[in-house]
């Protein structure tokens, strides 16, 4: 889903009365619905109250009793240990209670291994002032206009947000920068010692017939940043343990190919990241240590998300495709103001027209006979009228299809705005000809 459709859904869940039951990453979408989330960790389900903040503090009171209980218990299993070390034939009553004690500590389910994971994706090279230069960039699929004039350019530490309705040409503008694609205009200026890392969101750089050893060179040792690391501790970072490596990639989750692609990233020291959806799979965890490692990475990033709350975090700047235009924005704030006044003018501009064609009469006594025109305006506006709600009856009947969520090909927030611009025209016309019926009766 784009934003735009994600900020609907989360008004639509926000105001729903009935129970929700969802799914998800998005930490904005969760603190803005959730009244109580379920965590599943380690084959058990633990429930929060609250919003995603409270879960937060919640989680994090828990596992500080749970490292606090576990400390008591391995405690109590070395002072029983050495005891029963001491009196290895004891038989009283007293001694035997003592050893089954030693027993049910033992067998009590230890406190799951926190996972961890830190990456680096920083390398030794100097970026210099400029990796990528862009100038007046466009693209076209026949007779359909994605966008044109894209001009920008991105330097080290610059990490770029590229935002906008589905099917506007996020991922397209990507292939460009990396020669997927064409631009009939414009050029691309890249520094020579450019080095692009890409994460794609089909994630093709993988092949599905290796394993996870072979995925990432298929030797015992790789070299990450000049340091000659074991392939097990290396890929230990991205949560693969050594039972892992000989599985094939087919078999591989969405999240575990995410890393997996993520590890070859780090291989390949790249000083430009080119991310399209990388968070999509990512469990929370993930996330986090993706956000980290970019914030920390010295060269620069461009990336196309919905993730809200990763672009809040992450960008230092935001390129959004609307309108056929590529606009450049200082954080994702500004462009929801855009957004917002173009709203703003589109409304005024429907109300105008409202104004225009319904004149406000002040009894039917002062109305006049219908003119020629009006008289076949009057003909016409139910053939119209009729025109305008079939149009919209199709409107819905493409919205209520689950599979149009997952069409990339079909711009559901354009939908939306156009089913709401025939719905005013509906409007406009019903009243237009309650109006002129009525004056022709007078």
């Amino acid at each position: 889903l784009d934003t735009e459709t994600i900020d609907w859904l989360e008004a639509f869940l926000a105001g729903y009365r009935g129970a929700v039951l969802l799914v998800t990453h998005d930490r904005y979408l969760l603190e803005q619905v959730s009244t109580r989330i379920i965590e599943v960790e380690d084959g058990i389900c633990v429930s929060y109250e609250g919003s995603y903040g409270d879960y937060l503090v919640a989680s994090t009171e828990r596992q500080s009793r749970l490292r606090q209980a576990e400390s008591r218990r391995l405690k109590l299993i070395s002072q029983e240990a050495a005891w029963a070390a001491r009196s290895p034939a004891a038989r009283s009553t007293k001694q035997k209670a003592r050893l089954q004690r030693l027993d049910q500590l033992q067998d009590q389910r230890s406190m799951p291994s926190e996972r961890s994971i830190e990456w680096n994706f920083d390398t030794d090279d100097r970026f210099g002032s400029t990796l990528l230069e862009v100038e007046d960039l466009s693209l076209q699929f026949g007779n359909r206009k994605l966008f044109s004039k894209a001009t920008f350019t991105i330097s080290p530490k610059e990490r770029i947000g590229i935002v906008g309705r589905n099917g506007t040409g996020k991922s397209s503008l990507l292939k460009i920068l990396i020669g997927q694609l064409n631009s009939p205009t414009g050029q691309i200026h890249r520094q020579s010692r450019l080095q692009i890392g890409i994460l794609d969101q089909n994630r093709s750089g993988l092949n599905p017939e290796d394993s996870v050893y072979e995925s990432v060179g298929g030797v015992d040792f790789v070299d990450v940043q000049g340091q000659r690391i074991h392939v097990v501790g290396f890929l230990s970072k991205f949560l693969f343990g050594r039972t892992m490596l000989d599985q094939k990639v087919s078999l591989l989750s969405g999240g575990e190919c995410a890393r997996l692609l993520m590890a070859k990233l780090l291989l390949q020291g790249a000083n430009l990241l080119i991310l399209d959806e990388p968070t999509n799979d990512l469990d929370l965890l993930t996330l986090r240590a993706l956000e980290e490692a970019l914030l920390e990475f010295g060269g620069g990033v461009m990336v196309v998300t919905h993730d809200r709350a990763f672009l809040d975090r992450v960008c230092t700047g935001i390129l959004s495709i609307e309108e056929g235009e590529v606009v450049s924005y200082a954080d994702r704030s500004q462009v929801m103001k855009a957004a917002h006044a173009r709203r703003q003018a589109e409304q005024a501009k429907l109300q105008a027209l409202k104004e225009v064609q319904v004149p406000k009469t002040k009894n039917v006594k002062e109305q006049v006979a219908l003119s020629y025109q009006e008289q076949k305006e009057l003909e016409t506006l139910p053939d119209q009228i009729e025109v305008w709600e079939t149009e919209l009856e199709q409107i819905d009947g493409v919205l209520l299809d689950p599979s149009t969520y997952t069409d990339r090909d079909i711009d559901v927030g354009l939908l939306q705005q156009k089913k709401e611009t025939v719905a005013s025209q509906v409007e406009v016309a019903m009243e237009r000809w309650e109006q002129l019926s009525e004056r022709s009766l007078t």
